[in-house]
């Protein structure tokens, strides 16, 4: 008989506690492996950052919520075009100017909140900034991010009052606000001050014949995409703009509106149009600047006729190219 047994074949009690106690330690065990995981799971510590430097494919650095000084400094060595940190949720002054020595796009994402002290020293970085974590910041924060030399992304950002909009208007780069879903007269005054080429709005889906007269007076670049209907009256505010007008999300365009947008002189993107009537490209052949028109694929002969008249530059898709024919036609 098995010493353990007794004479019915049961396990003595003895037995049975040593076996829980196993049990119980195996699972304490379990948990601290686990927690020693999750650590490392959720920190960039500067072991994890050299792996990264060496192979970036062998380690995810995406994920993890803290970030080490030490492994700051390492990670700004990489030679990559983007250095994506979005999981991280809380980023230190220090952490962020050894960051800012990375030459590449940075990708913060998962920020919701940031210091004016952090935000000066992520001015710094050269590359792209991506901050589209941030919901909401102070005229102190955009004063500081708007000393960022390159592309600025907010796109967090669902509102925006005149004071940090004046701050962030001071940025000499591309300043992208698509999270933005809709301004005010203020904030439309502070905003068109803005330094830098590209301006997007494109969270916009709808604008005042007033508020659009004010952001006409962008003199760069102009991205309000998510405007998918415009009114003649709008459309003639927005045309008095002399930069470089994109209005991809326009899937379709009146005569009225058309004409009001013809006045534009200068670059019409019309991108989102995949179609043209002939009355409308009558209309438009009138407008004097660049006009792109990306998203048309196929011109009827009419259409095009119509479009032939045009005297400044068209960018389209249409591969029977039936413009430049008629245009050969007209002026052999």
């Amino acid at each position: 008989m098995n010493p353990e047994e007794n004479q019915h074949g049961m396990i003595h009690a003895g037995s049975t506690g040593m076996i829980r106690k196993m049990d119980q330690r195996l699972d304490l065990l379990n948990r601290l492996l686990i927690e020693i995981e999750t650590e490392v799971l959720t920190r960039i510590d500067a072991e994890m950052a050299r792996r990264f430097i060496e192979d970036p494919d062998s380690v995810d650095i995406s994920t993890p919520q803290l970030l080490d000084d030490d492994a700051a400094w390492i990670l700004a060595e990489y030679q990559g075009r983007f250095l994506s940190l979005g999981g991280l949720s809380t980023l230190n002054p220090e952490a962020a100017k050894a960051l800012a020595n990375h030459k590449g796009t940075l990708g913060l994402s998962g920020l919701n909140a940031i210091t004016p002290e952090t935000a000066n020293a992520l001015a710094n970085h050269k590359g792209t900034l991506g901050l589209s974590g941030l919901k909401t910041i102070t005229p102190e924060t955009a004063n500081a991010l708007a000393n960022h030399k390159a592309a600025l992304c907010l796109e967090g950002l669902s509102t925006l009052t005149p004071e940090t909009a004046k701050a962030l208007a001071m940025c000499k780069a591309s300043l992208l606000l698509d999270g933005l879903t809709s301004l005010t007269p203020e904030t439309a005054q502070a905003l068109v001050l803005h330094q830098g080429t590209l301006l997007t709005l494109s969270g916009l889906n709808s604008l005042t014949p007033e508020t659009a007269k004010v952001m006409a007076l962008h003199r760069e670049f102009l991205r309000l995409d998510g405007l998918s209907t415009l009114t003649p009256d709008t459309a003639l505010a927005l045309a008095l703009n002399k930069g470089s007008l994109f209005l991809d999300g326009l899937t379709s365009l009146t005569p009225d509106t058309a004409q009001a947008l013809a006045v534009h002189k200068g670059t019409l993107s019309l991108g989102g149009l995949s179609t043209l009537t002939p009355e409308t490209a009558k209309v438009m052949a009138l407008h004097k600047g660049i006009l792109l028109l990306y998203g048309i694929t196929s011109l009827c002969p009419q259409t095009a006729k119509a479009l032939a008249k045009k005297k400044g530059k068209i960018n389209y898709m249409d591969p029977s190219d039936w413009v430049s024919r008629f245009r050969a036609e007209t002026n052999p």
